[in-house]
């Protein structure tokens, strides 16, 4: 478990004021992390100054590499800066990379069957079926699909445009793109995934402008500004609503923005005197989104968050970590104007980090899993006395699966031998296999008949080989 902390050594400064911000990463959990990166964009009218350690933040991009933290050690940066008054503006606020399209997906999207009226971006892995894409945009657009990794898409067609994949594609003849599919990378998603959590953050500084009334389970938002309306919600209110309302004047901007780790939105959801292409809801906090039985009318932030969106419509759009569900999206652009306030608002973000381990987890017993040895070898291994000479672990198959799901893994060595599947939060909901084995190549079956759907991972330690992947259940 990494924690991230930032403090300032002073909070009201004068033009030419030098400020000391100091970034700490300490490491909780018993493994250690390694390739950590820090994100800290300073605002234009912070002028750089110097920092310590030295040569470890890189001003032009905003990363500070911490490197390697021990188990329960932690990490600090000290970064220098001058407060310029000359260089203040009014801030822009804007999806970067995302600013076109309807749906950005930075991590993983499974939609089995739905369709979104615009662009869709995804950063890592697209599993689409009888799925449609840009039907409602004009002819040659450009690329409508891109997908940075790998794409799957069996059955449905991209319209008025190109379908982009980088890596790799799966595919039948079910599948179509009107202007051709072609293998290319057009985003960078990493530098997208830091531009939307910096823009999250820097909204959830904003100002509150009104409050928030809730009674009878309506959450009501009622501004008064022409220009530019903040409303604070608490998520876990939010989640027990019934029905929502922004009302706020003709042609202003309202930003809604939403706290907590985990919320659920259903039920009405109303627009008043303004259009729903000026609001939008800030899920500033969460890493879990639920939406169902809902049709939001504005349009949704949450770069860290993975979105359960198993019926429903937005009109808007939507940037999210990770997206799975049939929900529907209507191309609806964000064009409100966000202005900034009086406060300096200063962030920083882990944006990587890789671990040996996952702490603090929840223990479940061992009931869902039947273990084979398989010494003839691994699926694809002609020779049937091959031994395996190196350590790996596969990645399961079917993928998306329901409910259950083979995971293959080879061993170079006899020991002891780990196998964990996690939930997206990282608690542990099944143990697969926790005992000594002999070397050779063995399969794994896994149910999931009692999980929900949603994105697990699975782990295999041997000795000090550790490698984790992703699978989806999708009932």
């Amino acid at each position: 478990d990494l924690a991230l902390t930032k403090v300032a050594d002073k909070t009201n400064v004068s033009n030419n004021d030098i400020i000391t911000y100091t970034i700490t990463v300490k490491n909780s959990g018993n493994g250690n992390a390694q390739n950590v990166q820090v994100s800290d964009q300073l605002a234009s009218i912070l002028e750089f100054v110097s920092a310590v350690p030295s040569g470890v933040y890189n001003l032009s991009t905003g990363i500070w590499n911490a490197g390697t933290i021990n188990a329960h050690d932690s990490a600090s940066l000290e970064i220098k800066v001058k407060v310029n008054f000359g260089n203040a503006s009014a801030p822009t606020y804007d999806f970067g990379a995302a600013s076109e399209f309807n749906l950005f997906v930075l991590d993983t999207l499974v939609q089995p069957s739905s369709d979104t009226e615009g662009k869709v971006a995804v950063g890592g892995y697209a599993d689409l079926r009888n799925y449609s894409v840009g039907d409602k945009l004009p002819v040659n657009s450009g690329n409508v699909l891109v997908v940075g990794n790998h794409l799957t898409f069996i059955s449905g067609r991209v319209y008025n445009g190109k379908a982009i994949y980088g890596n790799f594609i799966t595919s039948t003849t079910g599948f179509s793109a009107d202007d051709g599919i072609e293998k290319d990378s057009v985003i960078d998603f990493g530098a997208a995934k830091i531009h939307l959590i910096n823009l999250s953050n820097q909204l959830s500084a904003l100002a509150e402008t009104d409050t928030v009334k809730f009674e009878y389970g309506h959450v009501e938002l009622v501004g008064h500004n022409n220009v530019e309306n903040v409303f604070y919600v608490d998520g876990a209110m939010l989640s027990t609503a019934n029905n929502f309302t922004v009302d706020v004047p003709n042609n202003s901007t309202a930003i809604v923005n939403v706290s907590g780790n985990f919320v659920e939105w259903m039920g009405g959801c109303n627009v008043i005197g303004t259009t729903k292409e000026k609001v939008l809801i800030n899920f500033f906090e969460a890493d879990t989104l639920k939406l169902h039985g809902i049709n939001v009318t504005a349009s949704i932030l949450a770069p860290k968050s993975v979105l359960d969106f198993s019926a429903g419509l937005v009109t808007g759009q939507v940037m999210v970590r990770c997206m799975f569900g049939a929900g529907q999206y209507n191309n609806s652009m964000f064009d409100g104007t966000i202005t900034g306030g009086s406060s300096i608002a200063n962030f920083a973000t882990i944006v990587s980090a890789t671990q040996s381990s996952m702490p603090s987890l929840i223990d479940v017993p061992a009931s869902m899993a039947r273990v084979t040895n398989k010494p003839d070898g691994a699926t694809g291994v002609e020779n049937d006395n091959v031994i395996p000479n190196e350590f790996n672990l596969l990645q399961n198959y079917p993928n998306p699966f329901n409910p259950t799901t083979t995971i293959s893994f080879s061993l170079a060595n006899d020991g002891f031998v780990n196998l964990t599947v996690f939930n997206i939060t990282g608690e542990k909901v099944a143990s697969l296999v926790n005992r000594e084995y002999q070397t050779g190549n063995y399969t794994v079956e896994f149910n999931a008949n009692d999980l929900p759907s949603g994105i697990y991972l699975y782990r295999l330690s041997a000795g000090n080989f550790v490698s984790t992947k992703k699978m989806i259940l999708m009932k």
